[in-house]
């Protein structure tokens, strides 16, 4: 509510959304039909001042990723490309469940993500997308986090289970055998605006969150924090950092996946473009990183 009354009183709002392929738009072409972008310009068309020109919006989605993955980009992806002035995002959605199973953290990212956000301030909104198949994947083990956090849900599976058997529905809603097309896209936008038109209607509740530190952790608190190191971190950018050597690690791939829409004002920006490699040239020296910290995370390409 507080950050519909902003937008209507003209101040700045940011919405970031991020998640994996159905959020960044995977799938389906154009990129800007995706829920993440339609449902940003609907909220601004509908609530934001002349045109909604003081909404902002942030797709942080990456294709294939699990929240494992998110949590370390999330600084980047997320908060390093707010509006300046904005520490957070007013409202976060969070769309992991397909593709968390199996993940490393086992939720514990997810959960991360999550804690991170409501301590920053933002409002924080859960997304389960589905399968052709209406199959759930991670989302009912993933409601406990919404109910722990007292956090809206929007469930992809609820809202066409009852139209699922309808002849022609699966060619009218899905892309593919996950993604949808400009149709089921719509339709997630429009769970979107129906939460927020159910929240404006409805009367102010006191924050019943204020101190996150305090509420235990459902799986894990442990990746909250989470930064990432790169082939551009030096050992004097962060104190908890004592020493970085590249060793054999000393070349770059740049054959790294891309993202498939405008990343800060640009095309075919690089997922991680700061990336250690060994080019295979017989140097045995190993790269070295002397941290210290709690929780320690490798991010690596598989081919």
């Amino acid at each position: 509510k507080t950050a519909l009354q902003k937008a209507r009183d003209g101040k700045d709002v940011s919405l970031a959304y991020i998640g994996g392929s159905i959020t960044e738009g995977g799938g389906y072409n154009p990129n800007s039909a995706c829920y993440a972008e339609v449902s940003a310009t609907a909220f601004a068309k509908k609530y934001g001042v002349d045109g909604g020109k003081n909404v902002h919006f942030i797709n942080a989605g990456m294709s294939g990723t699990s929240s494992d993955i998110g949590i370390i980009r999330y600084r980047r992806d997320v908060i390093d490309r707010l509006p300046e002035g904005s520490s957070h995002p007013d409202i976060l959605f969070i769309e992991f469940a397909v593709n968390d199973s199996g993940c490393e953290t086992k939720g514990g990212a997810y959960e991360g993500l999550i804690r991170q956000a409501l301590k920053s301030g933002s409002a924080v909104v859960l997304v389960f997308s589905v399968f052709n198949n209406l199959n759930r994947v991670e989302e009912m083990n993933y409601r406990k986090y919404g109910t722990k956090y007292d956090l809206p849900m929007i469930s992809t599976a609820d809202a066409i289970k009852d139209d699922y058997q309808t002849p022609g529905f699966y060619d009218w809603f899905y892309n593919d055998s996950l993604h949808p097309n400009a149709n089921g896209y719509k339709l997630m936008a429009d769970c979107i605006l129906e939460l927020m038109d159910r929240v404006d209607k409805e009367d102010a509740e006191p924050d019943n969150i204020t101190d996150v530190d305090s509420i235990e952790a459902v799986t894990s608190s442990s990746y909250e924090e989470i930064k990432m190191i790169d082939s551009t971190t030096t050992a004097d950018s962060d104190p908890a950092i004592s020493a970085i050597s590249a060793g054999g690690f000393s070349s770059k791939d740049s054959d790294v996946p891309t993202f498939q829409y405008q990343y800060n004002g640009k095309d075919g920006e690089q997922w991680f473009p700061n990336n250690w490699m060994y080019n295979g040239n017989g140097t045995n020296t190993p790269l070295t990183i002397e941290v210290n910290c709690r929780t320690f995370m490798l991010l690596y390409k598989e081919t």
